[in-house]
């Protein structure tokens, strides 16, 4: 059985997901790579799409929500999953992400799901305690707050954790919903997951919290506030000396994003 990729490019050409795409199928020319698109997809990107064997899901109903596609991708996600048998699942942004090795190698045999954590906490990030104050109220951001921020941009898992995932993303997003319609128009998606990640661990079978840097490295608050813990040769970005299998949140530093980019230009 095939592993998946699964990401979002709505309103993106091939330009922004050029990096992505490439530095993936330089690693694993087998497992599947799919995006959530619309109608607005162009002729060059569906073009370099077929040169690259990445799939596509079409989310034209996604307006109905009335809220970001970031909130409304995890709907989509989770009935493509429900009519599509996959072993191990990434779900993954793209605009920001490159691979530095196969994702889905050396996973374990039995049942996981992996958070990746950043560098800092919940309650030292204002924009992350504000997403829980906002879906959960106070409390709830004092309750979780001394925890790792866990990024709901990158997750790895088997397609049991993967369902049960979706499902509980899916089922609070409605619920926030019914409680209040202005916040559900917000981006809340990170909020979310990381509620779900700290509140209902014990719906999952074997989660498991990554340190920034083990298998994915994420860079945004380590560019700001510990930069000497990052370094790049022979284009691979190492955090600690160590290489990240996925790195996200590069475009953050032009040094970084330029080097990237002038690797994968064609």
């Amino acid at each position: 059985m095939k592993n998946l990729v699964l990401g979002t490019a709505i309103n993106l050409d091939f330009s922004r997901l050029r990096n992505f795409i490439l530095s993936f199928r330089e690693q694993n020319k087998i497992d599947d790579i799919c995006f959530i698109v619309d109608k607005t997809i162009d002729a060059k990107t569906k073009s370099f799409f077929l040169d690259h064997d990445v799939k596509t899901i079409y989310f034209e109903t996604r307006h109905l929500f009335s809220t970001a596609v970031n909130n409304t991708r995890w709907f989509k996600y989770l009935d493509f999953l429900m009519e599509n048998e996959y072993q191990n699942i990434l779900f993954t942004d793209v605009t920001d992400v490159i691979f530095q090795g196969n994702i889905f190698s050396f996973l374990p045999d039995s049942s996981y799901i992996f958070f990746f954590e950043e560098s800092e906490t919940i309650s030292q990030c204002d924009v992350n305690s504000y997403w829980l104050r906002c879906c959960f109220g106070y409390e709830e951001s004092v309750k979780i707050g001394h925890q790792k921020i866990s990024c709901s941009g990158t997750i790895l898992c088997d397609r049991n954790n993967a369902i049960t995932y979706l499902n509980l993303m899916v089922e609070t997003f409605l619920k926030i919903k019914s409680e209040s319609r202005d916040v559900f128009g917000e981006i809340i998606d990170q909020g979310i997951h990381n509620y779900i990640c700290y509140n209902l661990q014990d719906r999952f079978i074997n989660p498991e919290f990554k340190p920034n840097g083990e298998i994915v490295g994420t860079l945004a608050t380590l560019i700001y506030k510990y930069r000497e813990r990052i370094s790049m040769s022979d284009n691979l970005i190492k955090i600690d000396d160590e290489i990240p299998i996925l790195i996200h949140q590069y475009n953050r530093d032009e040094y970084y994003l330029e080097k990237i980019n002038t690797q994968y230009e064609s």
